[in-house]
């Protein structure tokens, strides 16, 4: 258990350890995806919510790592950022195959996640118990929504991204507040990452926060064009 504590490699974005994990766990995606599409209902909601909560699963094992490591803190690693309050809920979205959150939810994921695996903020590379769970956590948040989309049918549409964007601005009012009580960063509302992201574009505090306002609605319709129903 010991290497999963092992914090000599540092880890660096755009290698063999940032591709590798997302290649592989990608195809474990797929295959669990296309494999459920012979699936009887009950068995396609069965596993759709396990696959979900593998996702759920790793927020938890990080707490629990992270608490037993000695580390934990109320300032970083409350379940407040929104992959995390995602992946939290995946698994009761999936199971009742709740279509409105379904659809609000393809939006915030696919965008939320793709950002995190593509400016990913972790510290240390293989086999840090941060670098696998990270990992697991936001390439199969990203690959959820598209299981709802394939297995159950479920089509998104327009109504989903109005919705995910209001459910962002509630999120994000909310921590704003959670954050200045108890000086926290949740949903980055008081500094950006220190990695890097696309924050980084929109502008000083408190502007950036308005200007993500646009970005996210411009990401969002991107996200909806291929459902786009028209010639």
């Amino acid at each position: 258990m010991e290497q999963f504590f092992d914090k000599s490699q540092a880890f660096e974005s755009y290698t063999s350890m940032h591709l590798s994990p997302v290649i592989l766990i990608s195809v474990f995606c797929l295959a669990v995806i296309f494999g459920a599409k012979n699936l009887n209902e009950g068995n396609q909601r069965l596993v759709g919510t396990c696959f979900a909560s593998i996702a759920a699963l790793a927020v938890i094992t990080r707490m629990i790592f992270i608490y037993y490591e000695g580390i934990f803190s109320i300032k970083s690693e409350l379940p407040f950022h929104l992959c995390r309050i995602l992946a939290l809920s995946s698994p009761f979205v999936m199971y009742f195959k709740n279509e409105r959150w379904i659809n609000a939810m393809y939006y915030m994921a696919t965008v939320g996640a793709l950002q995190s695996i593509l400016t990913p903020e972790l510290s240390y590379g293989m086999p840090h118990y941060e670098y696998l769970l990270y990992w697991i956590l936001h390439t199969i948040l990203f690959w959820v929504p598209f299981y709802a989309i394939i297995v159950y049918k479920i089509r998104p549409d327009f109504r989903g991204v109005k919705e995910a964007l209001i459910f962002c601005n509630v999120a994000m009012i909310f921590t704003l507040i959670v954050n200045l009580c108890i000086g926290s960063n949740y949903l980055y509302t008081r500094n950006k990452p220190s990695t890097g992201s696309m924050l980084d574009f929109m502008g000083p505090w408190p502007w950036y926060l308005v200007t993500a306002q646009f970005i996210a609605f411009a990401l969002f319709y991107l996200a909806y064009l291929p459902f786009r129903k028209g010639k």
